[in-house]
């Protein structure tokens, strides 16, 4: 964790924001390695689902799981499975119990032994199953048998696309109960090879949170490092993509917004905007990876 000089400037401050609970509550626990269980990560926790966009996702979530609406789970994405995916991407409570009971139902009804699908008939999704996983882990509900079928089909059948190897890899490093290394493994090489393709090209990523059945380099890093998987030369040409895309306020902006049918009312976050889920990936990675990728030194300078 000695890629401090790739950022531009301290942005812990602004990522701490006690406006924001259900970010610093995250910031607390992939920063600076804070227990679940620590008071200040308890005290945030608390309050993350009363915080936007968390409140508005779930509002219509019933203390006993089930939705006061008739929209379909897998709508895209008004539907009410993405909801809760999309609350859990920006930090809902995992112990408050309607997300329990949404997640609890959701594993209960979805149907089949495999992955889910996006419509009842159609085959499973591997990008949709992984999502699910990914919300599953972070709520601790993966290790319920219908989280377990999930991921047993994506490591046996699933054709494992960027999607849903970054998904499955950060879901697996959430849940470090759940070993299947054979998964572990086929995720690393995927999201590997894909970085491998990649460039530095100005203007070549479009960084978006949650990314949902997209996904992007800063993403994939994010997994990467959340599974402890050491520095490969072919994530050194997407590092320095993502030094560079940083502000003067070492802040990372949007360059793909979420779904406009994820109903987010007012709180919708805009294109080009600052966004503080974006600066926590940033900075997750280049933290851990910055030196070994031997990034340019951008800190300023201590004043003599």
């Amino acid at each position: 964790m000695n890629g401090w000089p790739a950022l531009r400037a301290d942005p812990i401050p602004w990522l701490l924001d006690e406006r924001q609970p259900n970010l610093v509550w995250r910031v607390l626990v992939e920063l600076f390695g804070r227990p679940a269980g620590s008071p200040a990560v308890s005290r945030a926790r608390g309050a993350a689902s009363a915080a936007e966009p968390v409140a508005t996702l779930i509002e219509r979530l019933a203390p006993d799981g089930t939705w006061m609406d008739r929209a379909g789970r897998w709508s895209r994405f008004r539907g009410t499975g993405w909801r809760l995916v999309a609350a859990v991407a920006w930090g809902a409570d995992p112990d408050d119990p309607r997300v329990q009971a949404g997640c609890e139902r959701l594993l209960a009804e979805e149907p089949g032994d495999g992955g889910f699908s996006l419509r009842r008939g159609e085959p499973p999704s591997p990008p949709l199953t992984a999502r699910a996983v990914e919300a599953l882990a972070r709520v601790g509900q993966l290790r319920h048998l219908r989280g377990q079928e999930a991921l047993a089909w994506l490591e046996e059948e699933a054709d494992l696309g960027p999607v849903a190897a970054t998904a499955t890899l950060a879901a697996l490093a959430e849940d470090p109960t759940t070993r299947r290394p054979c998964l572990a493994s086929r995720c690393v090489d995927v999201l590997l090879d894909q970085l491998g393709r990649m460039d530095d090209r100005r203007g070549s990523f479009r960084l978006g949170h949650p990314n949902l059945l997209r996904t992007d380099p800063l993403e994939m890093l994010r997994a990467l490092a959340a599974a402890r998987v050491p520095f490969e030369p072919r994530m050194r040409g997407p590092l320095a993509e993502v030094q560079r895309l940083q502000d003067e306020q070492a802040r990372w902006r949007l360059g793909q917004v979420p779904p406009r049918s994820l109903p987010l009312g007012d709180e919708a976050p805009r294109r080009g905007e600052p966004s503080p889920w974006l600066t926590l990936s940033a900075v997750g990675v280049l933290l851990r990876h910055g030196e070994a990728a031997n990034l340019p030194r951008l800190f300023p300078e201590p004043r003599r």
